[in-house]
């Protein structure tokens, strides 16, 4: 019996981009459905329409942000362009499911959809963040050398997240966004951006000062995400000091948290470097810390 192609028989195959872009969907319509189940105990209504939502905002950020950029490109570009897009997605949107559980489980007592339109918002700011990470437009909009697409999804991420986070009080279980808050999250993207734009510029500053040798060894990735964690936690609690000033000299609780993330970052990312020096050779890595003005 002759085989029938899906194009003889009247269907057309979906191209690799849309495959991708469904492929993302799903993936992020699950872990919202999956997200509110496990978080409220409710696998019915409720978790659905969160999965279809998230499911549907995922897609269009894929096909308007950054997925769909890539239909221009050859197909290896679009074969990774699915790729770059579920694992950002992931851990932001897990990260924020489950650091406001608290807020999604009160939301959704007795049978409230307030609950949903936090797992949705969430899953939103997840996806607008991995679009604009993955969106080559706007790569060099704050100049030669930053990758200011990881900048613009850092900040936005951040101020969003903080609307969500501030907008529903789960003591009065009601959104409630007074201007404080606006401000708050207004600071908070300013403080992402800010010191994601210091750590693009100490990696393009570290690139500049190693040798073409050192850029092919392992080490050289090792430092360079060293450096770029580093210097964007660094700079964000340093940030966050300043201009949380005023509450936290008048606070001695609040100054104390904010030196205490202070010194807990410097000394994390301290001994990461030193576990990567230990392996390293001293010759690869002596220009590394030189640069830093470390000494051994």
């Amino acid at each position: 019996m002759e085989k029938k192609s899906c194009c003889m028989l009247g269907f057309t195959k979906p191209s690799r981009t849309v495959a991708e872009r469904r492929r993302f969907g799903s993936l992020a319509g699950s872990f919202a459905t999956v997200g509110y189940g496990l978080i409220t105990g409710d696998w019915g209504a409720r978790a659905l329409v969160s999965g279809l939502a998230v499911a549907t905002l995922a897609e269009v950020s894929y096909l308007t942000l950054g997925g769909g950029l890539a239909v221009a490109g050859t197909l290896g570009a679009q074969a990774g362009a699915g790729a770059s897009f579920a694992a950002p997605f992931a851990v932001s949107y897990g990260t924020s499911l489950y650091t406001n559980s608290n807020q999604i489980r009160s939301a959704s007592a007795n049978e409230s959809w307030n609950g949903v339109g936090l797992t949705i918002g969430y899953g939103a700011v997840a996806a607008l963040g991995t679009g604009l990470a993955n969106n080559t437009a706007i790569s060099n909009s704050l100049g030669k050398g930053v990758n200011a697409s990881r900048i613009w999804s850092n900040g936005s991420s951040a101020g969003l997240n903080t609307l969500l986070e501030k907008g529903y009080d789960v003591d009065s279980q009601s959104w409630n966004l007074s201007g404080q808050d606006l401000a708050y999250a207004g600071a908070e993207f300013g403080t992402a951006f800010a010191s994601s734009y210091i750590s693009e510029k100490s990696i393009g500053y570290f690139d500049k000062n190693v040798s073409n040798t050192f850029k092919g060894t392992r080490k050289y990735n090792y430092s360079k995400g060293f450096i770029k964690a580093y210097s964007q936690d660094i700079s964000a609690d340093l940030i966050s000091l300043a201009w949380n000033k005023n509450n936290s000299w008048s606070n001695s609780a609040n100054r104390d948290v904010l030196f205490s993330n202070l010194r807990s970052t410097t000394i994390l990312k301290g001994v990461g470097f030193g576990v990567m020096y230990d392996y390293g050779q001293s010759s690869d890595v002596f220009g590394l810390l030189k640069l830093l003005k470390i000494k051994k």
